[in-house]
C-alpha cells in the first residue's frame, strides 16, 4: 500500500511527527501523500523533500464537513473528509476549499455539503465517515472506522489515522497534544484512545481489514495523482516607466556621472544582474510603492543589504548612497540564486495600515496577503512543556534551561541544543540521571507548534493566490512562510512599521519642516554629535541601551561614521569578544593601531575600524581581495560563517582561500590565522549596509534633539512607549535642555502632550482612566456641546497623573538623602549620576533587572575549556535607577552566599523594589560590586 494521506507536525498540535520521520514512510513504488488538518503548510515542504528523494508527492487536506455549517453551535461537529488533488487544477481547488473553510470559522473552520457536491473530478474525495453520502469516491478504513460501514457498496481505501509515527512515539505525541491553556498555565489532558495511533503497516491493515481492494486502490489514487505545484511568474509591471529611465533622471538630479567612473562601472555592472535575473519589474514595483509612500509619510532611508545597491538608490528605494560608504551590491543580490532580493523597508508605524490598504486596492485583495509566520518549539518551550506534562518542579526546569548549550542565532545546532546539552554538558549528564524522561523534550525541539501571521512580509502575485496555497481568510494570511514564498516565486514585500519613523514625522510638523527634507540633512552637525558625545540619548534611535551608554561614555562622536560603527559594535558579540573596547579604545588614542596581518589590502579593508574587523563586508572584501575567490564562493562563505555551518563546510573553502591569499604577499600562516580569524568573527559580524541605514535614522535623531529640542520631546512624549519611558523623557528635558512642563490644565490641555507658551503640557490622556474616546468627551464638554458629569468634574478638579513628580527615588527615600546618620550611613548616598570613576559609593536605586548567574552553565564551562569550578559559582546581576541614571550592581560569586544572594533574587521585584547598595568599581567597567545590600521594604 502507499500512504496517501498521512497527517504531519503541521496538524499543530494534533499529530507528533516531523516531516523528515513522516517522509521515511514512502513505499517502494516511491510516492507519498499528506492531509493535515485545516491546512497547506505543509504542501511546498513536502514537494521540496520529496524532488531531493526522487519520489512522488500527494496533497491532500482534511476538512470538517457540515450540513449546516451556518449554525452557530459550538458542538456542532461534522465529519472529517479527506480532499486530494489529481492534478493543478484540483490543487486549485483543494486549496480554494481551505479558504471557503477558514471564512466559516467558528470554532474551528468548516466546510457545508454544497462546497463538496460543487467539486470537480479533479479532486478525490474521501470520507472518514458515511454521514453524508453525496459525492464520495472512497470510505477511508482506518483503524477507528465503523465495522457497520464496511458492506457500504462504496470503494474503499486503506488510510492511515496517525497521530504519532512509531509506537514509541506516544509519548512525544501525549505531551505535545495534551496541554490545554487554562489561566495562565497548561492543563494536561492526555489522549485515552484504545486504536492504533501509529503508522500501520500494510500486514496490520489487512489483519484489522482484510481488504485487498483498499491497498490496491491507494495505488490507482496515487497513480493519477499528478500535480506540480506551479510557479508564480513575477508581477508584472504595467506603468510606462522603466529602470534606466528612472535611474537615468535621478541620477542628473543627484549629479552622478552614469557615463564613465566609479558611478558608471557599478551601475551597469548591477544594472546587467537585475535584468539577467529578471528582476526589472520587481524593483519598479516597490519603487512606485515607496514613491507613493513618500508622498505622504516619512519612509525609512534603507534598512537591511538593500543599502549596497546604487539602483536602488537611483530609484529613490534607499536613500544611501552605497558608493559614498562603501558598501557592497553582493551583499545585497545572491549571484548564486534567482530568489528575490529581500527589500525590507521601513513606515512610520501609525502609516503601516494606509501602505498594506493601497497595495490589496492596486493588486486586488485576491492576490494579495499576509506571510505565515510557523513557530517551531525552541528548546526552553520544549522544556517546559515536559516539565508541565510531567509535573517536574519547575526551578529545575529552570535551571536546565539556564545551562543550555547557546549557539548564534542562524547556527544549525540551534535545533539541537536539548541533545547537545543532555550528552556534552556534565550538567546535562546529571539532570538526565535524575530525570530521564527529559529526553522527551529532545524529539519535542524544533517540531512545529502553529502559524501566526508575519509581522510585516506582505505577498503580491498576478493571479489569486490560491493556485498556490491554501489561505487562512480569518487572518489574512496565505500558507506558506518566507522559504515557501521564494520557492513558489511569489513576490514578498516587508512592509516594517518603525515608531521612531512616526516621532520625527510627528517633530517635522510642528516645526514646519518638510518631512522629505531629512533625506538632505547635512550631516555634519556638530551639535547633533554632541548629543552622543554627552550620553544624552533618551530618545535617540538604537541608542538608549546600556551598552550604546558605555560605549559613547568611552569614545568621542565627531562624524557620521562614528555613529555606524557604534550601532554595530554594541552587540553581545562584539563586546563578549573584546572587540568592541578593542575599536574605542584605539578611536581614542588609547590603544595602538595593530593590523593583524601586515597586508597592503588588509590595511586598505580594515582601515575605517581601525584594523578591527567590524562588518560582514570587510569578510567578503578580504575573501575576494586577499583571498581571490569568486564571488560566488564569497556569497556561500559569508553565509556559512554568519550561520555557523561548521567547519566542514567552511574547510573546503579554505584551502582556495590559502592560495589566494599566497599570491596577493600573505605568508602561509598568516592566510591560515586570517582565516581564523574571519570564521570567529563571523558569527556576530554585522551587515554595514543596515548600520549605515538605521545609523541615518539615529543622526536624524540626533540632529532634531540637539536642534529643536522642544518639538523632539513632545514628538517622543506623544508616541511613548510607557509611563516609565515618558518620565525619563521629561526628565531629561528639564534637567538637560531647562524645558519646564505641566503634567495637566484642566482648562487648556487637549488629548494629548502639546506646547504651550514654551513649556510642554500633558495632555487630558495623562488622567488615570482617561483615553482617546472620554478625552473628546472632556473636549466636547468644555466647548459646551454637553455637559460635564460628577466623575469627569471630579477628575478635573484634583487631577492625578503619573507625572505629578518626576524624582519619585527623591519623594520616597528623601529623609535618607538628608539625615544618613539616622540609618546608620556615614554620608549621604550617592546620584547613580555620579557614579562614573573607580571608587566606594552608596547608592539607592529601584530594581528594574535582575539575572542569577551560574558559571557552571553549559556556555561558561565552554569558554573555560571545560573545566568545572567546585564552588563559588553563583553570582547576581542586578540593575538599577533612581532619579538620575542607572548602573548594573553584583552581588560576585565569592560573596554570593554570604550577602545571601539567593535570597534577594528571590525577593526583589523588578520595577517594584528599592534597595540601598554599597559598593566598590574598578576602572574597567561601569559595574558595582556589591559590598552591601538592604532592601528598603524593611524600613517599613
Amino acid at each position: 500500500m502507499i500512504n496517501i494521506a498521512l497527517r504531519s507536525e503541521y496538524s499543530f498540535r494534533q499529530t507528533f511527527g516531523k516531516m523528515d520521520e513522516i517522509l521515511k514512510y514512502e513505499n517502494q513504488k516511491g510516492a507519498i501523500g499528506i492531509a493535515d488538518f485545516n491546512n497547506s503548510y505543509s504542501h511546498i515542504i513536502l514537494e521540496e523533500k520529496c524532488k531531493e528523494k526522487g519520489i512522488k508527492p500527494i496533497y491532500g487536506v482534511r476538512l470538517e464537513v457540515l450540513q449546516n455549517p451556518e449554525r452557530r453551535i459550538r458542538g456542532n461537529f461534522g465529519p472529517i473528509y479527506i480532499f486530494i488533488a489529481k492534478n493543478e487544477k484540483g490543487f486549485f481547488e483543494i486549496n480554494n476549499l481551505i479558504k471557503i473553510a477558514w471564512t466559516r470559522f467558528y470554532y474551528r473552520p468548516m466546510l457545508s455539503i454544497h462546497d463538496v457536491t460543487t467539486l470537480s473530478d479533479d479532486v478525490y474525495v474521501i470520507a472518514e465517515n458515511m454521514e453524508i453520502m453525496d459525492r464520495v469516491d472512497y470510505l477511508a478504513l482506518t483503524p477507528s472506522t465503523s465495522k457497520m460501514l464496511f458492506d457500504l457498496d462504496i470503494p474503499k481505501v486503506y488510510i492511515q489515522d496517525n497521530f504519532y509515527c512509531e509506537v514509541d512515539d506516544k509519548n512525544h505525541y501525549q505531551i505535545l497534544a495534551g496541554s490545554h491553556k487554562r489561566g495562565d498555565g497548561y492543563q494536561y489532558k492526555f489522549n485515552t484512545r484504545t486504536v492504533p495511533q501509529y503508522i500501520l503497516s500494510e500486514l496490520e491493515f489487512n489483519y484489522i481489514w482484510n481488504c485487498p481492494e483498499a491497498a490496491a486502490n491507494t495505488y490507482e489514487i496515487a497513480e493519477n495523482c499528478n500535480v506540480e505545484i506551479p510557479r508564480a511568474e513575477m508581477v508584472a509591471y504595467h506603468g510606462k516607466k522603466t529602470v534606466e529611465k528612472i535611474c537615468e533622471k535621478n541620477a542628473k538630479i543627484k549629479n552622478i556621472n552614469l557615463k564613465v567612473g566609479e558611478y558608471s562601472d557599478r551601475y551597469f555592472y548591477e544594472l546587467d544582474l537585475i535584468k539577467q535575473k529578471g528582476y526589472s519589474d520587481y524593483f519598479l514595483i516597490v519603487s512606485e510603492i515607496i514613491q507613493d509612500a513618500k508622498k505622504t509619510m516619512l519612509v525609512g532611508p534603507s534598512r537591511g543589504s538593500s543599502a549596497g545597491s546604487l539602483v536602488c538608490y537611483l530609484m529613490g528605494i534607499t536613500e544611501i548612497d552605497p558608493i559614498k560608504y562603501g558598501l557592497l551590491f553582493e551583499r545585497f543580490i545572491d549571484i548564486n540564486r534567482f530568489d528575490l532580493p529581500d527589500i525590507d523597508i521601513d513606515f512610520p508605524d501609525e502609516d503601516r495600515p494606509k501602505v498594506i490598504k493601497k497595495i490589496f486596492k492596486k493588486f486586488g485583495k485576491e492576490n494579495v496577503c499576509n506571510i505565515s509566520n510557523i513557530n517551531k518549539a525552541g528548546a526552553r518551550t520544549a522544556i517546559t512543556d515536559v516539565g508541565n506534562a510531567l509535573s517536574y518542579p519547575h526551578f529545575e526546569m529552570e535551571l536546565l534551561k539556564e545551562n543550555l548549550c547557546e549557539y548564534p542565532m542562524g547556527d544549525e545546532r540551534q535545533k539541537t541544543t536539548i541533545k547537545e546539552t543532555l550528552d556534552s554538558s556534565d550538567f546535562g549528564k546529571v539532570f538526565e540521571k535524575q530525570y530521564p524522561d527529559i529526553r522527551y523534550a529532545e524529539g519535542l525541539q524544533d517540531h512545529a507548534l502553529h502559524a501566526g501571521k508575519h509581522a510585516a512580509g506582505v505577498i503580491v502575485c498576478n493571479d489569486d493566490l490560491s493556485h498556490y496555497a491554501g489561505m487562512n481568510a480569518r487572518e489574512g494570511t496565505v500558507m506558506l512562510d518566507k522559504r515557501g514564498a521564494e520557492r513558489l516565486n511569489l513576490l514578498k514585500i516587508d512592509i516594517l512599521g518603525l515608531r521612531t519613523l512616526s516621532i520625527l514625522q510627528h517633530c517635522a510638523k510642528l516645526i514646519g519642516m518638510d518631512f522629505k527634507d531629512f533625506y538632505e540633512l547635512p550631516l555634519d552637525n556638530e551639535k547633533a554629535f554632541s548629543i552622543f558625545s554627552n550620553k544624552k540619548m533618551n530618545g535617540i534611535f538604537q541608542f538608549e541601551g546600556e551598552a550604546m551608554e558605555m560605549l559613547c561614555g568611552k569614545m568621542h562622536v565627531s562624524e557620521f561614521d562614528d555613529i555606524c560603527v557604534l550601532t554595530a559594535l554594541a552587540r553581545p558579540g562584539p563586546l563578549g569578544s573584546g572587540g568592541a573596547i578593542d575599536f574605542v579604545d584605539r578611536h581614542s588614542a588609547f590603544g595602538e593601531i595593530k593590523y593583524q596581518v601586515d597586508n597592503e589590502k588588509y590595511k586598505e579593508i580594515t582601515k575605517e575600524t581601525l584594523g578591527v574587523l567590524v562588518y560582514q563586508e570587510q569578510v567578503m572584501f578580504i575573501c575576494r581581495e586577499i583571498g581571490q575567490l569568486s564571488w560566488e564562493n564569497v556569497s556561500e562563505i559569508r553565509k556559512a560563517i554568519s550561520k555557523s555551518k561548521g567547519r566542514e563546510f567552511t574547510d573546503k573553502y579554505k584551502s582556495d582561500f590559502v592560495e589566494g591569499a599566497l599570491k596577493t604577499g600573505l605568508k602561509e600562516l598568516e592566510a591560515h590565522k586570517l582565516w581564523q580569524s574571519m570564521l570567529t568573527f563571523g558569527a556576530y559580524g554585522f551587515n554595514k549596509s543596515h548600520a549605515v541605514a538605521y545609523g541615518l535614522i539615529s543622526y536624524w535623531c540626533a540632529y532634531m534633539k540637539a536642534n529643536h529640542i522642544l518639538e523632539f520631546t513632545v514628538s517622543n512624549l506623544i508616541y511613548s512607549k510607557s509611563d516609565e519611558n515618558s518620565l525619563k523623557i521629561l526628565r531629561d528635558a528639564y534637567e538637560n535642555d531647562g524645558i519646564d512642563y505641566c503634567p495637566l490644565d484642566p482648562d487648556h490641555s487637549v488629548i494629548d502632550w502639546t506646547i504651550k507658551d514654551g513649556k510642554l503640557l500633558g495632555g487630558l490622556k495623562n488622567l488615570d482612566g482617561i483615553a482617546d474616546k472620554k478625552a473628546e468627551i472632556i473636549l466636547e464638554a468644555r466647548r459646551g456641546e454637553r455637559k460635564f458629569t460628577k466623575t469627569l468634574t471630579a477628575l478635573l478638579l484634583n487631577p492625578k497623573t503619573p507625572f505629578d513628580t518626576l524624582y519619585p527615588c527623591w519623594d520616597l527615600w528623601h529623609d535618607l538623602y538628608q539625615n544618613p546618620i539616622d540609618y546608620g550611613l556615614t554620608k549621604a548616598p550617592d546620584n547613580i549620576s555620579n557614579v562614573q570613576s573607580a571608587g566606594n559609593y552608596v547608592v539607592i536605586g529601584k530594581v528594574i533587572l535582575k539575572e542569577l548567574k551560574n558559571l557552571n552553565d553549559t556556555a561558561q564551562i565552554a569558554k573555560r575549556g571545560g573545566s568545572v569550578l567546585k564552588s563559588d559559582t553563583k553570582y547576581l546581576k542586578l540593575k538599577i535607577e533612581d532619579d538620575t541614571d542607572s548602573i548594573q550592581c553584583r552581588i560576585s560569586r565569592y560573596e554570593f552566599d554570604s550577602l545571601k544572594g539567593q535570597q534577594h533574587f528571590d525577593s526583589l521585584e523588578v520595577d517594584e523594589s528599592w534597595i540601598i547598595v554599597k559598593g566598590n568599581m574598578s576602572d574597567d567597567w561601569r559595574i558595582l560590586e556589591i559590598e552591601s545590600i538592604f532592601n528598603l521594604k524593611d524600613l517599613g
